[in-house]
C-alpha cells in the first residue's frame, strides 16, 4: 500500500512538473505546412515562408501578396497572420511583429534599423490578438524597464522587435535581418 502511494505521489508530481512547463509550437526537426505558409523547426532557429495564393481587390486592380522568408527565433509560443499582419510571440510577451506591404515592383532592399518608440496597439491596430492574449493595452504603448524596441524597415515592410528583453536583442537582429522577397516558384525549393 505504501508502494502505491508513493507512486501515486510520483504520478500527481510529475503531471504537475509537466503542466507548469512552458509549451512551444516549434519542436526541432518537424515542419508546418498549409496552403499558405510553412515552418521549418530547426534546432538554432525556425524558417518561415510566407506564399499565400490569396489576393486583394479592387474593383479590377488585384493586389498581390509579398512572398517572403525569414529565420525567426526558437520557443514560438504562438503566432497569428492576418491580412499582412504577422504576429510571433516569445516567452516573457517577447513580440515579433511583421507588416507587409502588397507586391511592389521595384522595393529597394535598403533596410535600416532604429529604435521604435511607438505604440504597437495603436500604429498596428491588431486589438483581437492583443485581447485574446491578454495584454494590458497600457503595456503596448511606449517603452518598458529593461526591455527594448526596434524596428527594421526598408519603407514598405516593418519588422518590430517589441519587448525584447536586452540579451536578446543582437540574436533576433541578426535573424530577421535575414528576410526576403521571394518568388511564390521558389519557395518549393
Amino acid at each position: 500500500m505504501i508502494k502505491f502511494k508513493h507512486t501515486l505521489l510520483l504520478l500527481f508530481g510529475s503531471i504537475v512538473i509537466i503542466s507548469c512547463k512552458p509549451m512551444y509550437f516549434d519542436i526541432n526537426g518537424y515542419s508546418y505546412i498549409t496552403d499558405n505558409y510553412s515552418f521549418n523547426f530547426g534546432s538554432n532557429f525556425n524558417e518561415f515562408y510566407y506564399n499565400s495564393t490569396i489576393h486583394g481587390v479592387a474593383e479590377e486592380t488585384v493586389y498581390y501578396k509579398q512572398h517572403f522568408r525569414i529565420n525567426l527565433p526558437k520557443k514560438i509560443i504562438t503566432f497569428a497572420i492576418s491580412d499582412n499582419d504577422f504576429f510571433f510571440e516569445f516567452p516573457d510577451k517577447q513580440i515579433i511583429y511583421i507588416k507587409s506591404d502588397y507586391e511592389t515592383l521595384g522595393v529597394k532592399d535598403d533596410w535600416i534599423i532604429s529604435d521604435y518608440y511607438g505604440d504597437i496597439s495603436s500604429e498596428y491596430p491588431f486589438i483581437w490578438y492583443w485581447k485574446e492574449r491578454g495584454y494590458n493595452i497600457r503595456y503596448l504603448q511606449g517603452e518598458r524597464e529593461n526591455r527594448i524596441n526596434k524596428l527594421y524597415s526598408n519603407g514598405k515592410i516593418d519588422i518590430i522587435l517589441y519587448n525584447i528583453k536586452p540579451e536578446n536583442v543582437e540574436k533576433y537582429l541578426t535573424l530577421i535581418k535575414s528576410f526576403k522577397i521571394v518568388d511564390y516558384d521558389k519557395i518549393e525549393e
